[in-house]
């Protein structure tokens, strides 16, 4: 691509030895110096590990012709035969240059962006059914990794970074994707993965305490969530919030003053899309959706739980105002099955209740033991632990939660890394000191999830929580094979 094109809608504030008179061809950009090649435009971002900018001069002599950078080094005079080009912050110009680059392919598809603490995962799961049956190609962008038709690909990151994103949303494009289901996570937003992405729907599950060690405070993680309502706008653009939630009722009432666009909301409490007339069982949910007051259909699904009425009130106003018929919204989840480490039943030949979920929050916690709890005719066991090198401060909050509804708790590792194990389990056990007859501690993640299941009879449920759908474990820096699904199969063999 023409170079010219391909910066024409950045920010510049400088350029070193562009000649006029020569067109420049990009034949690829990176973000990595390992993967120079000749003709690559290197985009220097200054990371949480290392800086991009200290290996300019390495991508230059690997064939980089191109160096986008907050700050031209000295020495560019030594590379005469390559462009220096500065600008203010390269993650946001990365995004721009990506886009580009790959001829703006989220502009061809419907983007649904899901922000929330909670629900994400489990939304685009309910949205992907809905647009399958609805008869639409679609592409999955999330926590589990990103899906086009039936093949499922790995991923990094929740959100991936602006380059990554360009090429899924191209790749996607060429598939003939029509609709991408995508989860955009704070840090995305703050760190401008998602910039100038073309969302024609976001939707607004909760906001509830996580990932503190990176935004410092609720306040600041709130202003992350509502960039994808106030950063991306289109002027069709569909906004659904969740005003059940504090923080979704806030947001709610500040997108009225702020923007024209089509604004809706719902809850099982209050909304213009709301639940009513709900039965939940072991095996299925079956409740009515309302819009304001009026009657629209009916849900059966076997996806369970108080919280999951909520994720699917707000993908299923999503659905409806996206034009697509309530008939077509009800077989959808009534064919749906459950999402992979979602509260995720164990199928098994010892009749146990045993559950998988990814649930690493207070909140999330809560709602799955809470749902749980009142369906269990014996005892609820829990194992569950915190990951390490991250927010500190929600550990005895986890434990917290799942005291009121746990007869006994299992405290164990999740990921980790690079913090001693023991101390991460002593933050989780402070809070349970005086309940020192409904808790043990078991670092070894295998042994943990084989005690509790040696201490279940089929009256108890057993729910393991954190790690859901993931089959590995962080220890130091290194990932090991781990999965709580096939432990609990291996062991009950």
């Amino acid at each position: 691509m023409d170079l010219s094109k391909l910066i024409a809608n950045i920010e510049l504030k400088n350029v070193k030895n562009l000649d006029q008179n020569r067109v420049y061809n990009v034949d690829s950009i990176t973000t990595d110096s390992r993967k120079i090649t000749k003709g690559t435009l290197y985009i220097a971002v200054r990371g949480f590990q290392s800086d991009g900018h200290n290996f300019i001069e390495d991508a230059i002599k690997k064939g980089a012709n191109f160096i986008v950078c907050e700050e031209i080094p000295e020495f560019y005079e030594k590379y005469p035969d390559t462009v220096f080009i500065e600008v203010e912050n390269s993650r946001k110009e990365s995004a721009t240059i990506s886009s580009t680059f790959f001829n703006n392919p989220s502009d061809s598809m419907e983007i649904i962006g899901i922000t929330g603490t909670n629900g994400k995962t489990s939304t685009t799961y309910i949205l992907e059914s809905i647009f399958s049956t609805y008869g639409k190609k679609v592409g999955v962008i999330g926590t589990i990794g990103y899906k086009i038709g039936a093949e499922l690909y790995p991923l990094e990151h929740t959100t991936p970074d602006s380059l990554q994103l360009s090429e899924i949303f191209d790749k996607m494009r060429n598939f003939g994707v029509e609709v991408v289901l995508m989860e955009v996570s704070s840090h995305a937003l703050s760190l401008w993965r998602a910039y100038g992405v073309s969302f024609s729907t976001a939707i607004f599950t909760n906001l509830t305490q996580d990932h503190l060690d990176f935004h410092k405070d609720m306040e600041s993680y709130y202003q992350a969530k509502k960039l994808l309502f106030s950063q991306y706008k289109k002027n069709d653009k569909i906004e659904i919030i969740n005003i059940d939630d504090s923080y979704g009722e806030r947001l709610f009432n500040e997108l009225k003053n702020e923007t024209p666009l089509n604004l809706k909301s719902f809850g099982v409490k209050s909304g213009d899309y709301i639940a009513k007339n709900i039965d939940l069982t072991l095996s299925k949910t079956v409740f009515d959706i309302f819009y304001q007051e009026n009657y629209i259909l009916t849900i059966e699904t076997e996806l369970i739980g108080f919280y999951n009425v909520k994720n699917i009130v707000g993908a299923v106003s999503v659905a409806l105002e996206m034009g697509i018929s309530p008939n077509i919204v009800e077989k959808a989840l009534k064919d749906m099955k459950r999402v992979p480490g979602r509260l995720e039943s164990v199928p098994n030949g010892k009749n146990l209740s045993v559950f998988i979920d990814y649930a690493h929050t207070p909140d999330a916690i809560e709602n799955v033991l809470s749902t749980i709890k009142p369906l269990t005719k014996g005892k609820e066991i829990v194992v569950m632990g915190a990951g390490g090198d991250r927010d500190k401060t929600k550990r005895p909050l986890m434990s917290l939660a799942a005291l009121p509804y746990a007869d006994l708790i299992i405290l164990t590792s999740d990921n980790p890394r690079t913090e001693n194990p023991e101390s991460i389990l002593d933050y989780l056990e402070e809070p349970l000191k005086t309940h020192s007859e409904k808790y043990i501690r078991i670092s070894s993640r295998k042994e943990a999830i084989e005690r509790a299941l040696l201490l279940m009879t089929p009256q108890d449920s057993l729910v393991i929580c954190g790690k859901g759908h993931e089959n590995y474990q962080i220890i130091g820096t290194q990932k090991h094979y781990f999965s709580d699904l096939d432990t609990v199969k291996e062991f009950l063999k």
